[in-house]
């Protein structure tokens, strides 16, 4: 099934097309056509791959900036800060360079749990459900509590 940004990239691609020539019937233009629409699809499919990337690299780097600030934060107190909420950690850290965003760039709010001696700090991905395989993570010291 086509997600609805592919299904507008592709009306809009091939409109003109439909336009054009409503009523040809002979093979070859019936054949362009179709490899229009295939051509389209590939390009839009492409764009929406693009737009999921540059998300996941954003998520990434939100999540590397939040890891500095809590490596350093231990460094400097010897542990991290408890926290069980990102606005509880983000308000524990010192504003030292950019901080954590309340959402991720999928528009859903990161899940941060932290210890004094572990933090894990997640986003929920492109499925907005957390636990999943496009989760992207971030994780240090022992291991985390569930």
């Amino acid at each position: 099934m086509r997600s609805p940004r592919t299904l507008l990239a592709l009306a809009a691609l091939t409109a003109p097309l439909a336009l054009a020539a409503p009523s040809c019937s002979s093979s070859p233009v019936k054949e362009a056509q179709q490899a229009t629409a295939e051509a389209a699809d590939a390009y839009a499919k492409g764009l929406v791959r693009g737009i999921d990337r540059g998300k996941s690299d954003r998520a990434e780097a939100d999540l590397s900036n939040a890891r500095r600030a809590l490596e350093q934060y231990a460094a400097d107190s010897s542990g991290y800060p408890e926290a069980g909420s990102c606005a509880e950690l983000i308000a524990k850290l010192p504003s030292r360079g950019p901080s954590l965003p309340e959402k991720d760039p999928w528009g859903n709010p990161y899940d941060c749990r932290t210890t004094p001696t572990s933090y894990s700090i997640r986003s929920a991905g492109q499925d907005g459900a957390l636990n999943t395989g496009d989760d992207v993570v971030a994780e240090g010291g022992a291991a985390p509590a569930p």
